[in-house]
């Protein structure tokens, strides 16, 4: 064995061995500053989302929040109040706390993105792996469909589905979902088609596996890398979609508190120019999370690709 290897005829120990896929990253990732940057502003995100209302179970609080006030108490007579150290935000026009409306607000926009996302992905996944590797008709009429769907203009469509429907959480992560499928089924079908192709594909077939085992075991863990840099900037972009339409009215309801219905009571004319940071805040919430979110997929795509790895 020792003998071969020397010859060429095997690769030796040390090309043979596969690095720790974890350190691997976090050595590239040391690489790409942007994406620490955007991974430590989603880090500070997630913690507020998680930690800041504080957690509870059966409505029984296991830990405290660090939110100072509630987020819907009113209190008129501190209305639109400028920051200060009891209001670090300052407040709305009912004078709430901008702060501590931030802080519950980041909640449901983190659970529109991730879960539309997650479904979305499924979906979108599970349609282009099938399309794809079986191809025929089946690629054929799926494909159509989807680009049916893409074809509709993005508002016009949006604006119909959430007028059929109650606005709440689950309502717009499934419309959510129409949106994020179709696009993602594109980009699976495309690297399946690539991948489909390859010796590893035709030796795993001459040795009798079927089709089904080849489509789950050799292909779809070839697709990680797309799928997961796709999903990482579709969250940012879902965000962005349930901050809009809160922002329209017709997103979360109240009294939950949003980042867009915080930044459309905050943008009239004469809130702007009395009280600027009632649309800043939130405002700023979200771009700091979309930015975070295209950052880290920025870097997951030059890390998880070996051609972008190389070169950068």
């Amino acid at each position: 064995m020792a003998k071969a290897a020397e010859l060429g005829v095997l690769p030796t120990w040390e090309e043979y061995r596969r690095p720790n896929p974890v350190l691997t990253a976090l050595g590239l990732l040391r690489q790409k500053p942007l994406g620490l940057l955007g991974f430590a502003l989603l880090l500070v995100v997630v913690f507020c989302a998680v930690f800041g209302p504080g957690i509870s179970i059966g409505g029984t609080e296991i830990l405290p929040g660090f939110d100072r006030y509630d987020p819907n108490r009113a209190d008129v007579l501190n209305k639109e109040k400028s920051p200060t150290m009891d209001h670090i935000f300052g407040t709305d026009s009912l004078g709430r706390d901008v702060y501590s409306r931030i802080i519950h607000g980041s909640r449901p926009s983190l659970q529109v993105g991730i879960y539309a996302t997650l479904l979305g992905t499924l979906v979108g996944t599970a349609i282009g792996l099938f399309t794809g590797y079986v191809g025929g008709w089946w690629d054929m009429i799926i494909q159509r469909l989807m680009d049916g769907v893409m074809a509709i203009p993005p508002l016009v469509l949006l604006l119909s589905l959430v007028s059929i429907t109650s606005p709440s959480l689950r309502n717009i992560v499934l419309i959510l979902v129409v949106f994020i499928a179709p696009s993602t089924s594109r980009v699976v079908r495309g690297a399946v088609l690539t991948t489909k192709e390859s010796q590893f594909i035709e030796a795993a077939r001459a040795m009798g596996s079927t089709p089904l085992r080849v489509a789950l075991r050799h292909v779809l863990p070839n697709l990680f890398a797309p799928i997961m840099v796709l999903a990482t900037i579709t969250i940012g972009g879902a965000i962005l979609v349930e901050a809009s339409l809160s922002f329209l009215g017709l997103g979360v309801p109240p009294p939950t508190p949003t980042w867009g219905s915080m930044l459309s009571r905050g943008t009239g004319a004469s809130s702007i120019e009395r009280a600027p940071w009632i649309a800043l805040a939130p405002g700023i919430a979200i771009t700091v999370t979309v930015v975070g979110f295209n950052l880290v997929g920025d870097a997951l795509r030059d890390i998880l690709d070996p051609r972008l790895r190389k070169t950068g």
